[in-house]
């Protein structure tokens, strides 16, 4: 099977060539800190994430399908908690999917206002401290406040020995930014991207609205589908947004891409790997890069011009996976936004993603990301030569 894949994967010198030259005009087109759009704005729910290590057996039986991620009731929520809190330590991070990855960003970039951030939160401690968060985070908070009182999002993330997260969340305030209307004015101010996160297709008039503002504007749109859950609730929506023109890079994980695959109909018995390359081929016949990170296994990466390519993950210590595809998300754009081939964003994106494995809720220290700022520029370096 290994062969056949290399074999696949061989592409004739005039592709090649094609490539190169394709690639050298993204970087002349290529936002670096002196052109006129510099800024990738990201959408989604800000969220407190309550980390809480338990059981494979306690997981079982309540009856959770590990990995998955739905949404909850504040209650249910408040039973979940008293159900697993005798299997260990709580800890609250803020987290949120997009607010993860344009975190990643903002630290990458280090530079002021190249990282916005739209969400609601409530009128609450917990929305005060996302501010100072994001701030500190090098990211520029658009947020707006809820009007009725809710709190601000919540998130239970359920953590196995193995490093697998399971979520369950309450929206709260979150659930009040449904509309496109409601979005900051002026938000698309010299943006280069729109990476909106899966969760916003259960919002979908402010998905929809939110992504036809930014192509608009002359900006591409990023979707990454979240949880294989939301793949599945939310199919139509995802196929709708996509007919429509209004996703140009689509990032999922090896479930999510197996739901698409089974979604579509083009799952291929027996074989997950052959099912997620169907599920490329399906969701690049609406987009032009779909890329699937597969954790300790080489991402897949293609585009509707005819690329594939793999790239291998780096070797670590597995703590968690809390915010893993996040990062992943944030070193492939941070790359892909400075016109660098896809071979250097999937690296990118890949040592980004491994060491937020190695960190407890995807919050890396002050000195990881300078190491990580050293790496990727490294790598980017290595790449353009």
């Amino acid at each position: 099977m290994q062969l056949a894949l290399s074999q696949r994967l061989k592409i004739p010198s005039q592709s090649r060539d094609r490539r190169r030259h394709s690639s050298d005009r993204r970087t002349s087109m290529a936002t670096g800190p002196s052109a006129a759009k510099t800024c990738i704005v990201g959408l989604g729910d800000p969220i407190v994430d309550v980390l809480v290590r338990v059981s494979s057996q306690s997981l079982d039986q309540l009856g959770l399908q590990r990995g998955g991620s739905v949404s909850l009731h504040k209650q249910q929520i408040k039973e979940l908690l008293e159900q697993v809190a005798d299997d260990g330590h709580r800890t609250n991070v803020h987290g949120g999917s997009a607010a993860n990855v344009l975190k990643g960003l903002g630290n990458l970039v280090l530079q002021q206002r190249s990282a916005r951030f739209m969400g609601m939160v409530g009128l609450d401690d917990a929305g005060r401290q996302f501010h100072d968060h994001f701030k500190q985070q090098h990211v520029d908070p658009l947020l707006l406040t809820s009007t009725m009182g809710k709190a601000t999002a919540t998130c239970l993330c359920l953590l196995t020995p193995d490093g697998e997260r399971t979520m369950r969340t309450h929206l709260g305030a979150s659930s009040e930014l449904d509309k496109a209307e409601q979005l900051p004015e002026g938000w698309t101010n010299n943006c280069r991207l729109l990476h909106c996160e899966g969760y916003c297709l259960y919002k979908p008039e402010l998905t929809r609205g939110a992504m036809q503002v930014a192509k608009a504007a002359g900006a591409e749109v990023c979707l990454d589908t979240a949880s294989f859950e939301v793949v599945r609730n939310c199919w139509q929506t995802l196929l709708n947004l996509l007919e429509e023109g209004l996703v140009d890079l689509l990032l999922c994980n090896e479930d999510e891409a197996i739901a698409v695959a089974e979604m579509a109909g083009v799952t291929c018995q027996d074989n997950e790997l052959e099912s997620m390359e169907a599920a490329q081929r399906f969701l690049l016949k609406h987009c032009k890069v779909c890329v699937v990170s597969r954790g300790s296994k080489p991402c897949l990466v293609r585009s509707s011009s005819g690329q594939i390519l793999m790239c291998a993950t780096p070797e670590v210590d597995v703590v968690d996976t809390v915010g893993a595809g996040d990062c992943f998300a944030a070193g492939f754009l941070y790359a892909y936004l400075r016109g660098a081939n896809l071979q250097a964003c999937a690296a990118c994106g890949c040592i980004l993603g491994s060491e937020a494995v190695s960190t407890s809720g995807a919050e890396l220290s002050p000195v990881q990301w300078q190491n990580m700022r050293h790496t990727i520029a490294k790598q980017l370096t290595e790449h353009a030569s």
